[in-house]
């Protein structure tokens, strides 16, 4: 019953990519391992803000939001079950239309903390909070937002 985001720190490039924009490798890991997969490779940064803003709401009481990737189609749609027990569908979008791959239940405080955690691996990366202040801004605005939900 677990499901958590995973971002390598040593894999982000800053620069040096064809968009100006940080890439690495991203991806959650449940109980059957890694969604989408253990090498892939996406821009992090715009990952972690937009999963973090939809994590804000649902912490604060949003019965169900998506979390999507920006290169592929695979997205990872939450539903809350009861308290803080959730259920996780992972899948991707297709021609033939969406494909649950699996389903997990989770914990939504250990999702939490597991992409607090990237988000604070993200902006400990100098080259990344020189070069793109106002993303690193708007992380950490987003990281305290849904850090509040606690309180």
């Amino acid at each position: 019953m677990s499901l958590e985001v995973y971002m390598d720190p040593e894999s982000v490039m800053v620069e040096g990519n064809y968009y100006p924009l940080p890439t690495g490798i991203i991806y959650v890991e449940d109980d059957e391992g890694a969604f989408p997969d253990y090498d892939y490779n996406d821009f992090v940064s715009v990952l972690l803000d937009w999963w973090t803003k939809e994590l804000v709401n649902f912490a604060w009481g949003a019965k169900a939001v998506k979390l999507r990737f920006v290169d592929e189609h695979y997205y990872i749609h939450l539903v809350h079950e009861d308290n803080n027990v959730c259920k996780a569908y992972l899948g991707q979008t297709t021609l033939s239309g969406n494909e649950v791959t699996r389903e997990c239940e989770f914990d939504l405080d250990d999702l939490i903390k597991s992409l607090a955690r990237a988000v604070n691996a993200l902006l400990r990366n100098e080259e990344f909070t020189k070069s793109k202040p106002k993303e690193a801004e708007e992380l950490r605005y987003a990281l305290d937002r849904l850090r509040s939900h606690k309180k």
